[in-house]
């Protein structure tokens, strides 16, 4: 890890403020960028954080941003941490529904947002199945 004073003032500030966020909730830490893969629907990432959030189970991801973010600006993030969950659940079997999105803001307060990951499968499902239609497409004008 590097050094934090070595930082300027803004990213140090942005640092603090991630700490004191996942100190918030954080009661047990499982794993940091562990790598999670689905066989079952053919991807691969690293999840910033998995472990115990406020009681449950929970995908812990990190962000940082300019701005504030409302929910519908974040689906993506969602999906993200759905995908990790089910990933979780394949290779672990421990259930994860609980996905807690953690962002800090440049301009402002940081932000917390935490969802139930099973509403978002059906979009990972689709934005999988886009995938493999690209793919497809790719190929055969190839």
């Amino acid at each position: 890890m590097s050094d934090l004073s070595l930082q300027t003032l803004d990213v140090r500030q942005m640092s603090h403020d991630l700490i004191n966020m996942a100190e918030s909730g954080i009661e047990e830490i499982w794993g940091q960028e562990q790598v999670l893969w689905s066989n079952k629907y053919r991807y691969a990432g690293r999840t910033d954080m998995v472990g115990i959030w406020k009681g449950k189970p929970t995908i812990i991801d990190f962000k940082t941003s300019k701005k504030k973010k409302y929910v519908k600006q974040i689906t993506d993030y969602f999906i993200q941490c759905c995908a990790y969950a089910v990933a979780h659940n394949e290779l672990y079997g421990t259930g994860i529904r609980n996905m807690a999105v953690l962002i800090t803001v440049d301009s402002g307060e940081p932000q917390i947002f935490e969802k139930d990951a099973v509403p978002y499968l059906p979009l990972l499902k689709n934005r999988r199945m886009m995938f493999d239609k690209l793919q497809t497409t790719t190929t055969t004008t190839s």
